[in-house]
């Protein structure tokens, strides 16, 4: 019965060590806590019998009768498993009497003298990956009925599966009784006036809010906390708050005599934002509920070795203060790392308020901004982009140099005005001024005087091509409006896609008018030279994922009278966001706010596309280095990088598989998001203590992990049983390397909370500490402000770091329209989860797949998609994915590229105006590689129709001479056939059959 595999035992140790780096020195004895022996096993039980135990010693054969205190917050009623330990046999000569969430008494019979294991919470495994399917066995009764003379005997020992599934101390839950003999004890004393203190160690998280541990109950209430702490080190600790009478508000905390060079927060009342800002937070105290509050201590590395002491005072509005004696003692040697190696020691809560990767300095390969007046007109410079202003402080032109070029974007300057009836505005008087000018960004104020309202436009335009504007407006009069609409006025010629706010990857010329739907908050026009991405700012600016789909913008909805339209004329394509009818009293102020990106934000670097190539699997001895993989990305459940979002818990690992890697000459890359955590993370119990700031609210549930160890509040998210990747196309056997890894159960991370600033630091440690080479990103929460964040710290450490983007248009319902403000800082895109690649038009792989409006390029996904159609935008997939069935093996395609240096090469496709042949057919699209001495080029057409196709492909304008080259059809595995032509031809005529194409090379005679 008792198992022990040697994953376990990897996982098992490994936490052990990182407990014994936090000063908590015991190996399987956790502690005695009322007459009760606790410790962790010293082998890993099979996971169905659960995580606790109770050990009972008997002298002899016989009926025993036995009160477990498993002193559980809620016990399930889950059934009772009895082990002979001595054999590993499962009796079933056990029953259970009566019970209650603390105590439980149990009866069984014992064939012979020795020790015997009670399992009181056993479940159901559920072997998958993505969401727990399982749940506690539920009680059995058995047919085993204990004698009358039964004999009493003590648990000699509760013990826990692993250090992962512990309760001691701080879970072992105090009765209703010991709570009641607590408060009767310790009201007599002043000091608990209106509330109890409790004082704990990092090394003890306070997880308990409706309960208190019987730690506490036994202990008493303190007011005083010993330290010890080495110069450097971070060092966390806790005041934990028990209101007796009634609900406190307004905690307030000071420090008194606290030494100068040491820096004290507590994280629950202040911090810094993902955007920089400092701010504070208001916290109540509800009554009978348990409130931990996290400080922590800054303790620079130059302090003098000594004892010092000092005072944290609280209060309330409701009462006077109190204080906590404070005696922090300062020995050893200095930290280097202030203790980050060891999560454990919670010293990485300091990076909840980092700023790191918010200093102003350019990214490569971005240039600085220049402002400049041009002929009296405001103009703004940056890479390959002009932007003029217009007097009310809008866009006037923006000049987007792309492909040898030119393109004007704008017919007519773009504005955000009132509507009464047509052209019943004027301006009366308007000033632009300079707010801020550094290289990295332009930033002005445009103060503008009407009739009924002044308007304020604040405007900023970065190196990056983010740009933004606060539009306010001061009524001056009672006033009432049509509609308060933002116009932005497309040149005809560049205005040929649109996609977003309803319309999905469709051409233009077509009219579009729209309401607001569920997830979308933005739109963008243009075409693959040039164009102008759009989002609306209310409560929330990140992608509009499945977890996170807040309300609309206030301002912009306007109760469902604003909307979208965009209507092509004979000489502009006008977008325009309504926000429909409004009235406003005088002296009222309303602000619109939105963002913009100007795409590309940078030009495709086709030969870096071409020169990596992905393995996508977590059978990495599968990985075919031959066939010229060079990025390994290493996705998260798997040996090396087991729990989702969280990989500080295996450097040993870690570190390992990113050497071998490197040994072969490849990149190798972690799956490191934010969107959702591991609950495995030392943090959570403070992470929870934040009441909803980072953890997201919901009703829990989930894997029982999360129900034995969190109380409530948090939402469920991913699951994976042991490690949960699994080998094979349909297969639930974990691989070997998989086996006993201990669950892995996620929860969902609010958004932008301070977790984004832990991120970022976590992006740098793992960086430094594992050699990685850049990140896989999955479906992500936060925006543009971390990818830069992110890029700056990436640029600083290793530069050349990689970064691929994958999202599910299942999730957020097109990714391309979400995440557009990510992609000057992304090297590569997946988009395609849940894409049908045989019902997409061209426009749709250019738009949202491919990346090349964006300046990016891209791999195919759900079924491995289309390898025709892919290679016409340079798109294949990732070797090693299993995608619905399919495995994905995309040598054939490399071979291919190899064949004519494709990386090399310029790419031309059907989209380009420098594309020197045609299509007969319009459903059959092109593009050509070319050489740079010109004398080897690949043409690739597709068919996008679902029937067989003609098509000749034709020189255009005589740029090419088909007559002077050979022409050969070459093997493609599984795809086409090696054929050669010996006559020269002017053009190349095929029958394409549906959904399929022609790959051709062409070589100068």
């Amino acid at each position: 019965m008792v198992s022990f595999s040697r994953g376990a035992k990897i996982i098992f140790l490994l936490l052990l060590n990182l407990v014994f780096a936090s000063q908590i020195l015991f190996a399987t004895s956790l502690g005695v806590l009322n007459n009760i022996e606790y410790g962790i096993a010293d082998s890993v039980w099979e996971e169905s019998l659960g995580s606790c135990r109770a050990i009972v010693d008997v002298d002899a054969s016989g009926d025993y009768k036995v009160v477990i205190p498993w002193r559980l917050k809620n016990y399930p009623g889950s059934n009772i498993i009895l082990e002979e330990l001595s054999t590993n046999k499962i009796l079933s000569t056990v029953s259970r009497g009566t019970y209650d969430d603390h105590f439980g008494t149990i009866y069984f019979n014992a064939p012979a003298s020795g020790k015997y294991a009670i399992y009181y919470l056993p479940y159901k495994p559920s072997v998958t990956h993505g969401s727990y399917r399982g749940g506690y066995t539920p009680y059995l009764s058995s047919s085993y009925s204990p004698s009358a003379t039964a004999k009493e005997v003590a648990v000699s020992k509760i013990e826990y599966r692993t250090l992962y599934d512990n309760f001691f101390p701080m879970q072992i839950v105090a009765t209703k009784k010991e709570v009641a003999s607590l408060i009767s004890k310790s009201t007599s004393n002043e000091a608990n006036k209106d509330y109890f203190i409790f004082c704990e160690d990092r090394t003890a998280p306070v997880a308990l809010r409706k309960s208190i541990p019987l730690k506490w109950a036994l202990e008493g209430t303190s007011n005083s906390i010993s330290l010890k702490a080495r110069p450097n080190e971070y060092y966390a600790f806790q005041i934990a708050l028990l209101p007796l009478a009634s609900n406190l508000t307004n905690l307030r905390v000071n420090y008194l005599n606290l030494p100068s060079k040491i820096k004290a927060t507590c994280f629950n009342l202040e911090g810094t934002d993902y955007k920089g800002n400092y701010f504070t937070k208001t916290v109540n105290a509800k009554k009978d509920e348990v409130l931990p509050l996290w400080f922590g201590l800054d303790i620079p590395s130059d302090i003098q070795a000594s004892s010092y002491n000092f005072e944290v005072e609280l209060s309330f509005s409701q009462g006077s203060s109190k204080k906590v004696s404070v005696n922090l003692n300062v020995e050893g040697a200095v930290l280097a790392d202030r203790g980050d190696s060891n999560p454990y020691l919670h010293s990485r809560l300091r990076w909840l308020n980092s700023t790191l990767g918010h200093e102003e300095v350019l990214i490569k390969p971005f240039t600085k901004v220049d402002f400049s007046s041009v002929g009296g007109v405001p103009t703004i410079s940056l890479l390959n982009k002009k932007i003029e202003l217009s007097e009310l402080g809008f866009f006037k032109q923006i000049k987007v140099a792309n492909s040898n070029r030119e393109v004007d974007l704008l017919s007519s300057p773009m504005a955000l005005l009132p509507v009464v009836k047509k052209d019943s505005y004027s301006c009366l008087k308007s000033a632009t001024t300079i707010d801020n000018k550094l290289e990295t960004y332009v930033a002005w104020k445009t103060l503008s005087q009407f009739d009924a309202f002044d308007m304020e436009v604040s405007g900023k335009v970065e190196f990056d091509s983010h740009c933004h504007f606060d539009v306010s407006y001061t009524f001056k009069k009672n006033s009432s409006f049509k509609d308060i609409a933002l116009s932005i006025p497309f040149n005809l010629d560049n205005a040929l896609h649109i996609m977003g706010m309803g319309a999905s990857s469709q051409d233009l010329p077509c009219s579009i008018k729209s309401k607001w739907r569920r997830g979308e908050d933005s739109f963008w026009v243009g075409s693959a030279n040039a164009g102008l991405h759009t989002e609306l700012l209310g409560t929330y600016n990140g992608p509009l994922i499945k977890h996170y789909a807040p309300p609309y913008p206030k301002v912009w909805y306007n109760n469902n009278k604003g909307g979208f339209s965009l209507k092509k004329s004979q000489t502009q394509a006008m977008a325009l966001v309504s926000s429909g009818s409004q009235s406003y009293k005088a002296g009222e102020k309303v602000t619109f706010s939105f963002n913009m990106i100007i795409t590309p934000a940078k030009e495709v670097d086709t030969k870096s596309h071409f020169s990596y190539r992905y393995f996508h699997n977590p059978i990495l001895e599968n990985a075919p280095f031959d066939k010229g993989v060079n990025v390994i990305n290493i996705h998260h459940a798997n040996p090396y990088n087991p729990y989702i979002n969280y990989p500080f818990l295996t450097p040993d690992n870690s570190k390992k598989i990113v050497k071998a890697v490197h040994e072969k000459g490849a990149k190798v890359k972690f799956y490191y998001t934010v969107r959702e955590v591991s609950a495995i993370l030392p943090e959570i119990y403070a992470l929870m203590a934040l009441d909803g700031e980072i953890i997201a609210p919901g009703r829990g549930g989930g894997f029982v992990y999360l129900k034995e160890h969190l109380e409530d509040n948090y939402q469920v998210a991913w699951y994976a049983h042991n490690g949960g990747f699994f080998d094979g196309v349909d297969s639930l056997n974990p691989t070997k390397e998989c086996e006993g890894l201990i669950p892995d159960a996620a929860v969902v991370m609010n958004i932008n909370s301070r977790w984004y600033n832990y991120y970022v630091e976590g992006l740098k440690w793992i960086l430094q500490n594992y050699d990685l080479d850049g990140l896989y990103l999955d479906d992500v929460a936060f925006d543009s402000t971390i990818v830069k964040r992110m890029r700056r710290v990436m640029d600083s450490i290793k530069p050349g770091c990689l970064i691929d983007l994958h999202s599910n248009t299942g999730f957020s319902g097109g990714p391309a329209i979400q995440y557009t403000d990510f992609f000057p800082y992304i090297d590569r895109l997946w988009f395609g989860e849940s894409f049908y690649y045989n019902l997409m038009n061209p426009t749709a792989y250019l738009v949202e797949s491919s990346g090349i409006p964006f300046g990016l390029m891209g791999e195919m996904l759900f079924k491995g998609g289309n390898l025709w159609k892919g290679m016409v935008y340079g798109m294949t997939n990732r070797y090693g994915w299993v995608t619905e069935g399919v495995k994905c093996d995309p040598s054939s395609v490399w071979e291919l590229f190899d064949k004519v240096d494709i990386a090399t090469t310029q790419m031309i496709g059907y989209w380009d105006e420098a594309m020197a042949i045609n299509s007969s057919n319009k459903n059959v699209k092109a593009t050509i590689y070319v050489s740079k001495d010109s004398k080897t080029i690949l043409l690739v057409g597709a068919n996008f129709s679902g029937s067989n196709a003609k098509v000749s492909f034709n020189a255009i304008d005589e740029k090419i001479d088909l007559s002077s080259y050979n022409v050969t059809l070459p093997e493609v595995r599984g795809m086409q056939r090696e054929a050669s032509y010996s006559d020269p031809l002017d053009k190349l005529s095929f029958r394409l059959k549906a959904h399929s194409g022609v790959a051709i090379i062409l070589t100068k005679k």
